[in-house]
């Protein structure tokens, strides 16, 4: 575990350097954002313990949903209780849940993912009793993104076949580009226009918003067909400028980025109530994950 760490350090620190002036400027901006996150009093120390330590059947994942922004859409009639996630970023997130573990802990597990990023810190899928990649398979082109209905569909089955097996779906919303149906998909560029007054902030909340009540419906639909002890959650927050912080860093211990909802419920066992709108002929079949990455604002 120790050697998977040091591993992980130094493989961020080599992306970090790949260039001097994109490491110093990396650099420069997380020791000012640290500095400023600490001076407004945003700090929040991440969670030592793991989603593992809770008892559930399906844990449903949420990508960069703050906790507040849930709050204002929890479409269910049970609380949305505020827990701290254990990184504010989905790689650290995923290796000290599922991967910094004992494989016994996460062998009983499908997990199905539309995050590119769960892929690239897993060095051995072997770890869970199936790994889904459906970034892979039902990547869809017009949005850059891996679309929820898509994701629903793939998860009520996976439910289906493996109904002694706990289940873990990570949807890619709210996390941009957003696929609200209210607002023209906006890229993770969005934050650099952000920065320069090119687009407003109420644009950019807008767009986000849709695109979390986008993702709450299909969540809403998945519970309805699921049985079990289901949570909802999510991975990480995410931070429209506050602190000077855009997106979610790896670095931002931030309570922008560390809040996350949490909501216990029962899954009905109800067979779906709509069908998908998946839109089949943008689905792009494709493995290349650092083209997907950087549609997601990765670089």
């Amino acid at each position: 575990m120790i050697f998977d760490r040091l591993s992980y350090f130094g493989t961020r620190l080599s992306e970090g350097f790949s260039s001097p002036i994109e490491g110093a400027s990396y650099l420069t901006d997380a020791a000012v954002g640290k500095v400023r996150i600490r001076l407004g009093d945003y700090y929040v120390p991440p969670s030592d313990s793991t989603v593992l330590q809770e008892s559930w059947d399906v844990l449903i994942v949420l990508d960069a949903c703050r906790y507040d922004s849930f709050v204002e859409q929890n479409p269910f009639e049970a609380p949305c209780e505020r827990r701290i996630s254990q990184a504010p970023n989905t790689r650290p997130w995923f290796l000290k849940n599922f991967v910094w573990v004992p494989p016994e802990a996460v062998s009983d597990i499908v997990y199905v993912t539309a995050n590119p990023k769960t892929a690239e810190a897993l060095d051995d899928e072997s770890r869970f009793c199936r790994f889904d990649r459906v970034f892979e398979t039902h990547w869809n082109s017009s949005v850059n993104s891996v679309l929820p209905e898509e994701l629903t569909d793939i998860a009520l089955d996976r439910a289906d076949r493996f109904p002694d097996k706990r289940l873990v779906v990570h949807y890619l919303q709210p996390h941009g580009p957003f696929v609200g149906a209210d607002e023209p998909s906006l890229h993770m560029h969005q934050y650099q226009q952000l920065r320069r007054g090119e687009v407003s902030l109420e644009t950019v909340l807008r767009a986000y918003h849709s695109s979390l009540s986008r993702v709450l419906t299909e969540v809403e639909r998945l519970v309805d067909g699921i049985s079990g002890d289901v949570i909802v959650t999510a991975d990480h927050g995410e931070s429209f400028g506050e602190a000077g912080i855009y997106g979610h860093p790896p670095w931002a211990n931030s309570d922008r980025l560390l809040y996350v909802p949490w909501v216990e419920l029962e899954g009905e066992g109800n067979q779906p109530r709509y069908e998908t709108r998946a839109l089949e002929s943008n689905r792009d079949v494709t493995t290349d994950i650092k083209e997907q990455l950087n549609s997601l604002g990765y670089h």
